[in-house]
């Protein structure tokens, strides 16, 4: 198998993994607030099969050929899915959230994608992809900071 075959099934998987690691992490949101979980069942067992049989088929996939870390940056993405969701504020599902919440996304979004770019270049050693993917993911750290610090400070 090439890299870019396994590069390409890694991208195919991730679409479920996602998804999957979104509705476990709405599960897992209930359970936070102390919201009634019972009508939130569904989406942990959906979740966790959406999510967690492309976890398993890429962890049969990669684990067993030379590129054991696109398993890792696939447990990664399903873990962060689960966390980004179940620790989202809820004022970011209303139509009056406030902008510097808004601004915590992005943030959000860097950070994982800077994350998941050093996990997937950390192998070859440390060159320029894995220099980007930290300062993307440094980035998105500082945006994601300051929302936070924005957000506490106004509450």
């Amino acid at each position: 198998m090439s890299a870019d075959e396994a590069f390409s099934a890694f991208l195919f998987l991730c679409v479920f993994i996602v998804l999957g690691g979104a509705a476990v992490g709405a599960y897992a949101r209930a359970l936070v607030r102390r919201e009634p979980a019972s009508a939130m069942v569904f989406f942990l067992i959906w979740g966790a099969g959406f999510g967690g049989i492309p976890l398993l088929i890429g962890g049969a996939f990669f684990l067993t050929s030379k590129y054991p870390i696109f398993f890792f940056a696939q447990l990664f993405i399903f873990v962060m899915a689960i966390v980004l969701v179940a620790l989202m504020p809820p004022e970011l599902s209303t139509r009056t959230a406030d902008d510097k919440l808004l601004s915590a996304l992005p943030g959000a979004a860097m950070l994982v994608l800077g994350a998941a770019m050093i996990l997937l270049t950390l192998q070859d050693g440390i060159g320029l992809a894995t220099l980007a993917g930290a300062a993307l993911g440094f980035v998105g750290a500082a945006i994601l900071l300051r929302a936070l610090f924005a957000v506490l400070r106004f509450s």
